[in-house]
């Protein structure tokens, strides 16, 4: 039974890879039918939906939460979510648990401290944004993330540094150091 998941899986992504939407839909809800209460299954539905439909992505990732819930990468998406829907406040708690499961993953970092300085805790949100920006530097968020909240934090000249990594990142320049 696990090589058929793997392998409902793999198809349903291969088929999102390429372009099939149509199919890939319906092989991730052959995935979710036959395996509702496997690890990743609703993770990978999730990040799916979250194209197209983010509610129901939503969803999805915290159907995984139940039955996953030490789930760093759900917990993470499931904060990106929120955050991309303009709800830091319910963000906080996913992308906390994200960063204490996975704390050199740069999406966990990326998301609390996006979190936090959203919230007005800008001095711990710079804190994980820079975690975020060093562990893949070349990820364009952290730097506009970064931006941002440098300027409201009064720090002009970082935020200006960052801007400017950012549109070389965007443009495909080398990045200024």
């Amino acid at each position: 039974p696990e090589q058929e998941r793997y392998a409902i899986a793999g198809s349903a992504a291969f088929l999102n890879m390429n372009g099939d939407f149509r199919n890939a839909q319906m092989t991730y809800r052959k995935l979710i039918e036959q395996y509702p209460e496997a690890p990743y299954v609703h993770y990978a539905y999730g990040c799916f939906l979250l194209g197209t439909n983010p509610e129901a992505g939503i969803q999805e990732l915290r159907r995984e939460l139940v039955i996953n819930p030490a789930s760093a990468p759900a917990n993470a998406m499931l904060a990106f979510a929120l955050l991309e829907r303009g709800d830091a406040a319910a963000a906080l708690t996913p992308a906390k648990a994200a960063a204490d499961e996975q704390p050199n993953a740069e999406l966990s970092q990326y998301v609390l401290g996006r979190a936090l300085a959203e919230q007005g805790n800008l001095e711990s949100g710079i804190q994980h944004l820079e975690m975020a920006e060093k562990i893949d530097p070349a990820d364009l968020q952290p730097h506009i993330s970064l931006a941002t909240a440098y300027s409201r934090a009064g720090r002009p000249q970082d935020s200006r540094r960052e801007r400017t990594r950012a549109v070389a990142i965007a443009t495909g320049a080398s990045p200024i150091r």
